[in-house]
């Protein structure tokens, strides 16, 4: 395991941290933690100017586990004089968009309301007839404009699509948010910052991944619970049903006085014996577009017709870590369950993946595929 700090606004001045122990956990469709501790005491660690060479905010911790990279913002740190510790904690660079609003550039004598109190439409950001992932593009290349907000993020080539999204700069939107709703759309994309290293390996850069509309790997991992000497254990298997839903009502369109109310229905399971359940979720005011709303109803509608099964467990680390990564199918094979988990292979996505400095193992938590 490596793990590096650099500047957060230029991805350079890298620096290798002799840790004392280190975690990450990466996430499906959000920002991974990444966390290290290092003694103060370590001669190595006294030649870093650490103090200044990790100011949350202002730099990012990049933690390498052999296939598998995790890193963004250093938000927190923790200094313990007694025990001569330093924790730095950090989220990805997700977390960075938690705290940039879409807007476009704007002079500091710029308003996003006239003098009669009505929105400055000036200020909207409108993006039509394109794809959701490069809706996704345009808004963080948006953001890159303002002064100190040029991170160091790298793209993907435009992708063609008929979508669009109108956002009123009034509302002062914050775009992780935004992201997050692009995803749970039906068709909505995957999105991922993956740190990795510049072409001329002096700095780290973030590549913004998007899926078409998956996020996955080129390979299935299978782990067979049932052979003697397999690596897996710790397992759980959580169901809840609190999300159910045979019909999904979405609401918006509040802003323009004129109310948008679409749903989505879908009555499969009421014949395996469950009663009828509905679900109603609330879109942003701004959402005028009833195809928005009912995009939102079928995606959540795709999710809403089985109990949530989440299957946690742990594998032995070994090489094939980066072969599996957050958002990537594996499987796990069952044979004579006692509970009565039926025999097979059952399919599974991984949601989030955990290693540390000090274990062996890496922690897996799965959605499974309406089990």
């Amino acid at each position: 395991m490596r793990v590096r700090i650099c500047d957060l606004r230029t991805g350079r001045r890298i620096l290798d941290l002799p840790y004392l122990k280190a975690d990450w956990t990466g996430e499906f469709n959000g920002a991974e933690t990444v966390t290290a501790t290092v003694s103060v005491n370590d001669r190595r660690i006294q030649k870093l100017d650490l103090y200044n060479a990790s100011i949350p905010g202002r730099t990012a911790l990049i933690i390498e586990d052999q296939g598998v990279t995790n890193g963004g913002p250093i938000w927190t740190r923790h200094y313990d004089r007694d025990a001569g510790t330093v924790e730095l904690s950090g989220k990805g660079l997700w977390s960075y968009f938690d705290h940039r609003t879409l807007l476009p550039l704007m002079k500091d004598t710029d308003k996003l309301t006239n003098s009669d109190g009505t929105a400055n439409t000036g200020f909207d950001t409108n993006i039509k007839n394109t794809s959701y992932q490069t809706i996704a593009k345009r808004w963080i290349q948006q953001s890159l404009t303002w002064t100190g907000g040029n991170l160091p993020i790298t793209f993907e080539d435009d992708m063609a699509g008929t979508y669009e999204r109108n956002i009123k700069g009034a509302e002062l939107k914050l775009i992780g948010d935004l992201l997050i709703n692009l995803t749970e759309v039906q068709n909505g994309p995957d999105i991922r910052f993956q740190p990795r290293l510049t072409t001329d390996g002096l700095g780290y850069e973030w590549l913004l991944k998007t899926g078409k509309p998956r996020l996955t790997g080129n390979t299935t991992t299978i782990w067979d619970t049932s052979l003697p000497g397999n690596t897996v254990s710790d397992l759980t298997i959580s169901q809840d049903a609190n999300d159910l839903a045979n019909i999904v009502w979405e609401t918006g369109g509040a802003a323009s006085d004129q109310a948008i109310i679409e749903r989505a229905t879908d009555h499969s399971f009421t014949g395996l014996g469950f009663p009828l359940l509905e679900k109603v979720e609330s879109l942003s005011s701004s959402v005028t577009d009833p195809k928005t709303a009912l995009a939102h109803a079928v995606e959540t509608i795709r999710t809403s017709t089985r109990p949530l099964n989440t299957w946690q467990f742990s594998v032995q680390r070994d090489q094939r870590l980066g072969e599996y990564d957050v958002g990537h199918d594996c499987g796990l094979i069952i044979r004579n369950d006692q509970f009565g988990i039926p025999d097979g292979l059952h399919k599974l996505r991984i949601m989030t993946l955990r290693g540390s400095s000090d274990s062996d193992k890496i922690e897996i938590t799965t959605g499974a595929f309406n089990e």
